[in-house]
C-alpha cells in the first residue's frame, strides 16, 4: 500500500490535503493506544477520517482524495483508463513482493534485477508509452495514474531496493525514468517537493525517493 507520506504528497499537489483533512495528520488522528483492530473498520491501514466520515483501504482512499483534489477525470473513459493504468501498476509491484522475505546478499538482488528486467521495468516502459507526447498518461492532465506510477518509479529509483537502482532504469528503460523526471517538473508537484524539503532539511526520509 502507499504510507502516509505519498498518501499526503497525492493530495497535496493540488493544495487540497489541509481543505479535505484536518491539520492533524492523518495518519496520527487513527492511530491510538487501543488496538489498531478496534479502532479500523477492518483492522488494518490506511484509514483516513474526513469530519465523521471513516475511510479505509488504499485504492479507494486514494481515488476519494483524488477526486477531491481535481486528479480523478470526469469523463468515464478517462475514469477507466486512470484505473487502468494503476491497476496495470499495481499488479507488478507483487512480483517483487517475495524478495522482501529473502536474506540481504547477491542472491537476493540478481532475482530483483532479474524480476526488474523480465517484468516490471517493461510493464512500466509500455504504461508510460501510452502518453504520446504529453508528460501525462490520461487526458493531457495530472492525474491519479500520473501520482500512482510516479511514486513507484521513484521508490524503484530511490536505491531503497538492493539491486534496482537509477542507474539500471536510466540504461534500460531510460522512457521510465524520462517520464519520472517529467513528473516532477510539473509545477504543482515541484512546489510541493521544494516545501517539504524547507520543511524537512536534511531529514527527508522516505521524501528523498522523490528529489
Amino acid at each position: 500500500g502507499i504510507n502516509a507520506e505519498y498518501m499526503e504528497a497525492v493530495v497535496s499537489t493540488q493544495s487540497t490535503w489541509e481543505a479535505v483533512v484536518s491539520t492533524q495528520s492523518t495518519w496520527e488522528a487513527v492511530v491510538s493506544t487501543q488496538s489498531t483492530w478496534a479502532t479500523t473498520p477492518y483492522g488494518q491501514m490506511p484509514v483516513a477520517t474526513f469530519g465523521d466520515q471513516v475511510c479505509a483501504q488504499t485504492m479507494p482512499i486514494m481515488r476519494l482524495v483524488c477526486k477531491a483534489g481535481g486528479l480523478y477525470p470526469e469523463d468515464i473513459f478517462q475514469a477507466q483508463k486512470v484505473d487502468e493504468y494503476v491497476a496495470a501498476a499495481d499488479e507488478v509491484y507483487s512480483v517483487i513482493t517475495p524478495t522482501y522475505k529473502m536474506a540481504d546478499g547477491q542472491e537476493k538482488n540478481d532475482l530483483r534485477q532479474k524480476l526488474f528486467r523480465g517484468t516490471i521495468g517493461p510493464r512500466y516502459a509500455k504504461l508510460v508509452a501510452n502518453r504520446g507526447d504529453s508528460p501525462y498518461l490520461v487526458g493531457g492532465a495530472l492525474s491519479m495514474a500520473d501520482i500512482f506510477c510516479y511514486c513507484a518509479i521513484c521508490d524503484y529509483a530511490s536505491g531503497r531496493l538492493d539491486g534496482i537502482s537509477r542507474e539500471l532504469i536510466e540504461k534500460e528503460f531510460p522512457d521510465v525514468l524520462k517520464y519520472r523526471n517529467g513528473i516532477n517538473g510539473d509545477e504543482r508537484v515541484k512546489a510541493y517537493l521544494d516545501k517539504v524539503k524547507a520543511a524537512k532539511g536534511d531529514a527527508l526520509g522516505a521524501w528523498a525517493a522523490f528529489q
